[in-house]
């Protein structure tokens, strides 16, 4: 079955997709390391306040975070802070912290910024750029809570200022264009068995698009939601003409994501399995057998951010770690 296309303005424009490659990932993320904690794109403070209460709670469920352990952390201004802000405050504080990201730049920023602060207390940190599924054979082995966040398709295309999403995901790319691309290409994918199937639709805004194009964009991507599957996720990929790198995103159905996680964390090892709403999205919780001795992040839609060949990879690394 061929792809549908579709443009706000009935024109189809002829951009082909970058490839979706390591390298053009490290590219970009390594130019955003420098002001990636004042971007309004890194701003995602109902998933925080939601992921807080959740380390406020495993305390107060007897737990003892032995580590936290961090992937795509970017410079660390999010987590692990916020966990170890949480544990700390109650006297609780880790006994060491592992910290990843992809891009290297990221992970010097994280180094002399906020993990600086953690190994001044007399905490180990140990910082590993690269691809998470590729470094957690370097965490050890120890029953974890996982906590990972992810956008969903809602705050894509819909704004909810009551719950503190003040613009549609869509608008707040728009408006970051000199950061993420002049131009977007937004695919709709059916997630079978937690793999990304049938492309139904692709999508094409211009970065420079009109009021009138944003908002039509926005009802498309509602009209596509209802008439698919349950399952599904929007994949947007904006560039810069003749820059190289490209910014990768990908965005949830409720049912995709359970999809995607539940493939990759057998329930015989995680029984305790939680999804929580927040205003940009998902946060899901799983707790293992036993009694977990620490606590392992993946926040901000850093799985969405992620290779999609390489996602299950990720999950599947980040449960072999947890047990």
């Amino acid at each position: 079955m061929s792809v549908r296309k579709w443009s706000p303005n009935g024109e189809i424009p002829d951009w082909s997709e970058p490839e979706l490659s390591r390298s053009g990932q490290d590219l970009f993320w390594d130019r955003q390391s420098k002001t990636y904690s004042s971007a309004e794109m890194t701003d995602n403070e109902g998933e925080l306040q939601l992921v807080a209460r959740l380390c406020e709670e495993f305390v107060q469920q007897g737990f003892v975070a032995s580590d936290i352990v961090t992937f795509g952390g970017a410079n660390a201004c999010r987590d692990p802070k916020v966990v170890f802000k949480v544990l700390n405050d109650v006297g609780c504080s880790p006994q060491e912290v592992f910290f990843n990201d992809l891009s290297a730049e990221m992970v010097r920023a994280a180094i002399e910024g906020e993990l600086s602060l953690i190994s001044s207390l007399g905490i180990p940190v140990t910082a590993v750029a690269g691809a998470a599924h590729e470094v957690a054979a370097r965490v050890f082995i120890r029953p974890r809570r996982v906590l990972i966040g992810v956008y969903s398709v809602q705050a894509l295309h819909t704004s909810d200022p009551k719950s503190g999403r003040l613009v549609s995901g869509l608008e707040r790319y728009v408006r970051n264009a000199r950061i993420l691309g002049d131009r977007f290409v937004i695919d709709l994918l059916e997630i079978t068995e937690g793999k990304y199937g049938k492309h139904r639709c692709r999508l094409f805004l211009d970065a420079s698009c009109t009021e009138d194009e944003l908002h039509a964009t926005e009802r498309k991507l509602r009209e596509l939601v209802l008439l698919s599957p349950p399952a599904v996720a929007f994949r947007v990929v904006g560039e810069h003409e003749g820059q190289p790198g490209f910014f990768l995103s990908h965005w949830f159905t409720l049912e995709g994501i359970a999809s995607l996680v539940g493939r990759h964390f057998p329930v015989r090892h995680f029984p305790h399995s939680f999804i929580e709403a927040c205003a940009e999205g998902y946060v899901v919780r799983m707790d293992p057998v036993d009694s977990p001795e620490g606590i392992v992040t993946m926040l901000n839609n850093v799985l969405g951010n992620i290779l999609p060949d390489e996602q299950g990879a990720t999950l599947t690394a980040i449960a072999s770690c947890s047990k």
